[in-house]
């Protein structure tokens, strides 16, 4: 019988591996690994996110009678603790700048001949974290909370760029600051990114 590639290997035939060893470089992620490489938990990664596991135990029950299938696309079926590690050691701006490249690079032809007709919609999330994130942000009302800025595409039905602050920045500050505008792009938002000056 005839293979028939599953959706993740579709997804890593096409994926651009030489961008993500780049990023690897600029941050330094492999530099004090162990056998579990950067590529090995993305790959761990992505099969979570499109078989929706939803926690580490059923992840890993999910990858380890595949392991011969991961090595084949360059992976690796970790044992939990290995997996846990890597996510908390593990540079995270590795996967937030992957994710910014991707969204620049996805349908950019297309989007550059649409750009007048372009609408984009920003708005912002509170984001509540555990305690273990209290090391990257800090306490809001309280509790560990991050805020989500999202330049969301209605056409594309995806996000083109996002940010992730402080919870207490204000949403015009990061807009101003870190948000990117297209010339000829109609924005639309919400008062929180209203400034009258």
């Amino acid at each position: 019988m005839r293979h028939q590639a599953t959706l993740f290997e579709q997804t890593v035939s096409h994926f651009c591996w030489d961008r993500f060893d780049r990023l690897v470089r600029q941050h330094g992620a492999d530099a004090a690994q162990r056998g579990f490489t950067s590529r090995h938990h993305f790959l761990a990664l992505l099969a979570e996110a499109l078989g929706g596991h939803g926690s580490l135990r059923k992840l890993i029950a999910a990858l380890a009678p595949n392991g011969g299938a991961l090595r084949l696309l360059g992976g690796k079926a970790p044992a939990r603790s290995t997996l846990s590690d890597a996510m908390r050691d593990r540079p995270a701006e590795l996967f937030f700048d992957l994710l910014q490249e991707l969204l620049c690079h996805a349908g950019h032809r297309r989007m550059r001949q649409a750009l007048r007709e372009a609408v984009r919609l920003i708005d912002a999330t509170h984001l509540s974290l555990g305690t273990r994130m209290k090391r990257w942000f800090a306490l809001h009302k309280g509790t560990v909370a991050a805020k989500l800025h999202v330049v969301f595409d209605p056409a594309a039905q995806r996000p083109t760029y996002f940010a992730l602050t402080q919870a207490r920045i204000n949403d015009i500050t990061a807009a101003k600051c870190l948000l990117p505008i297209e010339p000829g792009a109609t924005y639309v938002f919400d008062l929180g990114y209203y400034d009258f000056a």
